[in-house]
């Protein structure tokens, strides 16, 4: 009997990994995975052109070789792609991604897709222990997203998809409605994920003061005192200063210390921004990120903040009022979402007094004050 040696194994591991080939000995038939190359690109193509693969993507029908030559030409820092390949020939690819934000780096999202013919051959679990693996062992994930879409109306339903997500210990976090356009129509997605680490490094509880409200001693404005309009990268300063105040940046995705120059590039691609002005001073500003793929530009995510000192006087309630008119009577939005953290009640508050509801709640969503830190997904469709 052939004695297994683990150091000569991981030698041999450690010289295909340098190459770029990492060959899962485990598959009966011999997968080779291995980083993708441009000359992957028609592959890839021919892939996603496939009637049971497109529809489960953002991508569009007849997609371009010219499209994906580009994507790998420079992949960004932060993004993995991966072929699956059996015998020399190409199966399915994998896309790993890592946000940029530094308090969501212990989060990964995936998307998997396989040929047509390949289906229902145990690819998609081999390609999942890929998943796991590379993000657990080696990016030092914690949590592991995705995003599955949903139609019981119709054969391509991603019921299958969903039941191997489960397989591997995903869970439904919450039901987007509306999530993206398909074969004519506005369709609904599940968001799953993944923890792979204990729950209780949640944050829970109501103990940060940071969401304790502080109110000005002044009256409640009027329509009258305040001026509305859409904001100027010359405003940089006066919102990084808005941003450096803590119920502020910690009830968001930014960093304390935020620079100018940042928000200056922040303001210049965002796609709207609007600010509330004061006796000339910035109290609060509202941004709407679109997306650039044409199935979900029916959609825009919604941040925004509030100075502390101006805070429950009625101004966010306003601002959101202008931003939600613009999105919905002016861009012909369907659906505007955002992230609140479970303990920013006020926040809660606001958004559902103006019709959003909540879809979901996504555990360790974020890292805050040396803990992950839960969220609510929540939503306002039209």
């Amino acid at each position: 009997m052939k004695r297994f040696n683990k150091q000569e194994e991981n030698r041999k591991r450690n010289m295909l990994a340098e190459e770029g080939v990492y060959k899962m000995q485990k598959h009966k038939e011999g997968i080779t995975i291995r980083h993708v190359r441009e000359s992957d690109a028609e592959a890839i193509r021919d892939m996603f052109a496939q009637d049971a693969c497109y529809p489960s993507t953002t991508h569009l029908p007849y997609p371009t070789i010219a499209f994906w030559q580009q994507r790998f030409s420079k992949i960004p820092s932060g993004e993995y792609h991966f072929v699956a390949e059996r015998d020399g020939e190409f199966i399915g690819s994998v896309m790993i991604m890592t946000p940029s934000s530094p308090r969501r780096r212990h989060t990964a999202l995936f998307g998997i897709t396989i040929r047509e013919e390949f289906q229902g051959q145990g690819i998609g679990s081999l390609l999942m222990d890929v998943v796991i693996d590379f993000c657990h062992n080696w990016l030092a994930v914690t949590r592991i997203e995705l995003g599955v879409y949903i139609d019981n109306d119709n054969d391509n339903d991603n019921d299958a998809a969903v039941a191997l997500y489960k397989k591997f210990g995903f869970v439904i976090e919450s039901t987007s409605m509306k999530d993206i356009f398909r074969n004519g129509k506005y369709i609904d997605g599940y968001k799953m994920v993944k923890l792979l680490t204990p729950s209780p490094l949640s944050k829970q509880t109501d103990s940060l003061s940071r969401n304790t409200l502080r109110k000005s001693p002044a009256s409640v404005f009027s329509t009258e005192q305040i001026n509305i309009r859409h904001s100027e990268p010359s405003d940089a300063k006066q919102v990084q200063a808005l941003y450096e105040q803590p119920s502020c940046y910690a009830n968001t995705l930014q960093l304390p210390y935020p620079s100018e120059a940042n928000w200056h590039n922040k303001l210049t691609n965002m796609s709207h921004s609007l600010v509330v002005e004061y006796q000339g001073e910035i109290i609060a500003q509202a941004g709407l990120f679109t997306f650039s793929r044409s199935r979900v530009q029916h959609q825009a995510g919604l941040g925004m903040a509030v100075s502390e000192q101006y805070q429950g006087q009625g101004i966010g309630s306003i601002l959101l009022t202008e931003i939600l008119n613009l999105a919905f009577n002016w861009m012909a939005l369907k659906r505007i979402t955002l992230e609140v953290y479970i303990d920013n009640h006020a926040g809660i508050a606001l958004y559902k007094k103006h019709g959003f509801s909540t879809e979901g709640t996504a555990r360790q969503f974020a890292f805050r004050d040396g803990q992950y830190v839960d969220v609510h997904y929540m939503a306002l469709c039209k």
